[in-house]
């Protein structure tokens, strides 16, 4: 045991790795999706992950169907994310703001329903979701490894449908764990949402969400439908009913959810992750205020004010015309210079003369005016083009 301990260190992951060299010799552990241990990749447990930056090459995050890594971290730098939950605040929410381009937003489970969203994340068996969003190749879908082969349900027609999740269009797929430590949750190999009931239990898909969000490189969420509060009146914002036993499990639950943003909070600042809630009646209070108004501008502030109105004309000649009238102000500039220079050449030969009648002297004058005026006209026209990319009129 001393000889695999010394080979398996890695950091202060000794038990870790131990706990899972033993679940790998035993049995699947208990508590343990079947399907999530057939898809296990890196001799990891479902359970458990590993922080990652210590190693040559990270593990990846994302996968196809097949279990091809797929890595898209990033693409979204720069880009805030309005994260949509349950709650039934988001009722009376205004969206046609959400629906402006350059607001990207991601709902979680059947928040779909009341909001289209850009992406969309669930854990939770597929048949509990709407048909139209498995299938709707416009939204981007995140859902875990072990789904790829159960199938969608027909929330329309009410029955089974044939349809596997994997053969649904634009699903990315990911490995999650039930664990929870906090100072690993941004940098760790599978995607976290909460702790299996063996770690004492309170999971939520939100977690996962945040940290596929942190993966793509958004910065900025802000949080809306996140009440962290059910009653037998106030379930959701989209049809659903709840179990007297469902909303006191889900009560519980809320409570743990804070516990453990509390504890992130200090590693979210620590990467410049902004989490912001715009329901200033949540239970959920480790977050600053703001309005969804002023996080739509915010999100916005780099988009055009007027895009039906944006301007497409000149873009594919831009560049050719920049350049003629930038060869244009250089000739004018060159031909005034020759004019100047022979104009006062000749001044300089005639020194002491009476030139006031001198044809020649009007003559060169005249041409050298003539020239300042040209050379000052096209200096503007190439100052016009290279700010509206429009040439002056004559």
């Amino acid at each position: 045991m001393e000889l695999i301990q010394k080979h398996f260190v890695h950091g202060d992951n000794t038990e870790l790795v131990l706990g899972q060299l033993n679940t790998k010799i035993k049995k699947e552990p208990k508590g343990m999706d079947k399907n999530d241990h057939r898809h296990l990749r890196h001799n990891r447990s479902r359970h458990e992950a590993f922080p990652i930056g210590q190693y040559i090459q990270t593990p990846p995050l994302l996968f196809t169907r097949d279990c091809h890594p797929l890595w898209v971290g990033d693409i979204l730098r720069g880009s805030p994310v309005f994260l949509i939950a349950g709650g039934p605040s988001f009722a009376s929410v205004d969206k046609t703001p959400l629906r402006k381009p350059g607001v990207m937003t991601m709902t979680i489970n059947n928040s779909i329903k009341s909001f289209r969203s850009n992406m969309w994340i669930l854990v939770d068996d597929p048949t509990h979701f709407l048909k139209s969003a498995w299938l709707d190749p416009t939204i981007m879908k995140f859902a875990p490894l072990d789904h790829t082969e159960k199938f969608i349900f027909d929330s329309e027609k009410w029955e089974e449908m044939d349809i596997h999740v994997g053969d649904c269009p634009n699903v990315l797929f990911y490995r999650r764990n039930e664990h929870f430590r906090a100072k690993q949750f941004l940098h760790e190999s599978t995607v976290n949402w909460g702790c299996h009931k063996d770690h004492g239990g309170g999971r939520s898909v939100m977690f996962a969400a945040i940290r596929i969000l942190f993966y793509l490189g958004v910065r900025d969420i802000f949080l809306l439908g996140v009440d962290l509060k059910m009653d037998e009146k106030n379930k959701y914002h989209f049809d659903q009913e709840r179990s007297k036993g469902s909303i006191n499990g889900n009560t519980k639950t809320y409570g743990l959810i804070q516990e453990r943003f509390e504890q992130l909070k200090p590693y979210f600042a620590k990467h410049n992750m902004n989490i912001y809630n715009c329901n200033p009646k949540s239970e959920l209070k480790t977050f600053p205020f703001i309005d969804v108004e002023e996080a739509v501008r915010y999100s916005t502030s780099r988009m055009p004010e007027d895009i039906e109105n944006e301007r497409s004309e000149g873009l594919y000649d831009r560049q050719a015309l920049l350049k003629d009238s930038k060869k244009q102000e250089d000739k004018a500039i060159e031909t005034y210079k020759k004019a100047q220079d022979a104009l006062v050449k000749y001044e300089k030969e005639n020194i002491g003369k009476d030139l006031s009648d001198d044809d020649k002297l009007k003559k060169l004058q005249e041409d050298t005016t003539k020239k300042s005026q040209i050379m000052d006209q096209k200096k503007r026209n190439y100052a016009h083009v290279k700010r509206f990319g429009q040439v002056l009129p004559e």
